[in-house]
């Protein structure tokens, strides 16, 4: 019997989980087996992922520090950097923290490819939201132009 209810998982599968352990510096075998486990578990609930993809990390970064200012950026680096990963590198500072997120896109994109249930990536939504909503819709299946909201 189906159902009506929709479950989200904002960015759990590898934000909040994959990335807290890589930052924890797991080694890559970890990070595997625990996505694995992750995505199994998550399988009973038949989801799709849609993963909007910023392209270039240092661009990306660079872009909302100049848009937020350097107090977000002093903060963002902070957190970024002060993690056993940027620790045993002996990583600081913006160049050596836009390096670390280049590494956690290169994760990213990895566990995304390895990713073992429907998928969908999209490129500079930022620029083409129309677009994006329109390939977001066809995956999802829905008819309506407007379900998507604006």
């Amino acid at each position: 019997m189906g159902s009506e209810r929709v479950t989200i998982l904002d960015s759990y599968p590898f934000q909040n989980s994959v990335r807290v352990r890589w930052q924890m510096d797991a080694d890559p075998i970890t990070l595997t087996t625990y996505q694995s486990a992750v995505d199994t578990k998550a399988a009973e609930l038949a989801p799709v992922l849609i993963n909007l993809d910023p392209g270039d990390a240092a661009q990306m970064i660079r872009a909302i520090a100049e848009q937020r200012g350097r107090a977000w950026s002093d903060y963002a680096m902070a957190v970024v950097t002060q993690c056993p990963y940027a620790s045993a590198r002996g990583l600081q500072g913006m160049d050596e923290g836009v390096a670390i997120l280049r590494s956690y896109k290169h994760l990213l994109d990895l566990s995304v490819a390895r990713y073992p249930l429907p998928k969908l990536v999209l490129s500079a939504c930022h620029r083409h939201w129309a677009d994006c909503r329109a390939q977001i819709q066809e995956f999802l299946g829905l008819q309506s132009a407007g379900s998507l909201g604006p």
